[in-house]
């Protein structure tokens, strides 16, 4: 029996295995294999050793249950068995410049952006006249006082409705933006915690590696 797979990967928990492919379709039954070499055998409502749940099954259809959410798998025409690949991880790779920072080309709504890596920094941060070349409207977010490399600063802080950095995009992301005179600022964004602490960091000296958290 010939099945196509339809998984919601983004909503996957990490988890014991990095595939299932269904091999055979029956009323009440569903045959499964596991990263190519645990086959399963799975009647309605029994959950194999991954966690991996049989809800309904009939000769032309299946759904299956893991990480609390329901997978389809149908028949179709073809050659090709359904499989579930878990996602490739996001990354992003930034190399050290000669001046010994971490410089990228990333994205502030989905608008090219200059970012300088800053792990000390416990925001996304970046000028006003920058916000204002981006169309940020940051008036009327919440003013607050924030330390720079110059003393205190007023900010406005406001949600950013996405930031993305090589293969990795994060939504909602918090960012102060600093009231500068035009002129006087780089066009420079500050990657701060507010994106950084929610990938897994490496840095090796030479390259900082950036992995998004599943």
């Amino acid at each position: 029996m010939i099945i196509n797979a339809i998984w919601q990967t983004a909503t996957v928990k990490a988890s014991s295995f990095e595939q299932v492919r269904v091999v055979a379709l029956f009323k009440n039954k569903v045959v499964i294999v596991v990263d190519g070499k645990n086959r399963r055998t799975l009647n309605v409502q029994q959950v194999s050793p991954e966690g991996i749940r049989l809800i309904k099954a009939s000769s032309d259809h299946a759904i299956l249950e893991y990480g609390g959410r329901e997978h389809l798998h149908r028949t179709s025409m073809g050659t090709t068995t359904g499989v579930f690949q878990k996602a490739a991880k996001k990354q992003a790779n930034i190399p050290r410049g000669i001046d010994g920072m971490y410089k990228t080309i990333g994205s502030i709504n989905r608008q090219p952006v200059p970012f300088l890596v800053d792990t000390g920094a416990s925001i996304v941060a970046f000028s006003s006249v920058l916000a204002d070349a981006l169309n940020i409207e940051y008036q009327s977010g919440v003013q607050r006082q924030v330390q720079t490399a110059s003393g205190l600063a007023k900010a406005y802080y406001i949600t950013l409705q996405e930031v993305t950095v090589g293969d990795i995009t994060m939504n909602n992301v918090e960012a102060a933006v600093i009231p500068t005179a035009p002129g006087q600022s780089s066009d420079t964004a500050l990657l701060g915690m507010s994106f950084l602490s929610r990938v897994n960091l490496q840095d090796n000296g030479m390259m900082m590696v950036l992995e998004k958290k599943f």
